[in-house]
């Protein structure tokens, strides 16, 4: 999957929401229409605070969640999932 980066229009939002990939198609509705009315129009969000990496295509673009390294996924293995953006891709480790 191929995402273009803007440096100049990255901005933090807010800390503190969790988001789940399992979350209804309401929850991220809610979240898009608070985040643009803070910023504008985005065509993604990525966000991180959940843990656990994800992409979702929602009617208004791509969510993305990163994960967190050295967190694991609540499932009870020793492991740790999350995305890496490079040169416009993102790929996630599991």
């Amino acid at each position: 999957m191929r995402v273009t980066l803007r440096r100049a229009a990255w901005r933090i939002y807010r800390l503190g929401a969790f988001v789940w990939n399992s979350g209804g198609d309401t929850v991220f509705a809610q979240e898009w229409a608070a985040v643009e009315e803070n910023l504008g129009p985005v065509d993604h969000i990525i966000a991180g605070h959940c843990g656990i990496p994800f992409v979702r295509e929602i009617s208004n673009g791509r969510w993305i969640n990163t994960g967190v390294i050295g967190m694991p996924p609540n499932n009870g293995e020793n492991t740790t999932r999350y995305a890496v953006f490079e040169e416009g891709m993102i790929t996630i480790y599991e």
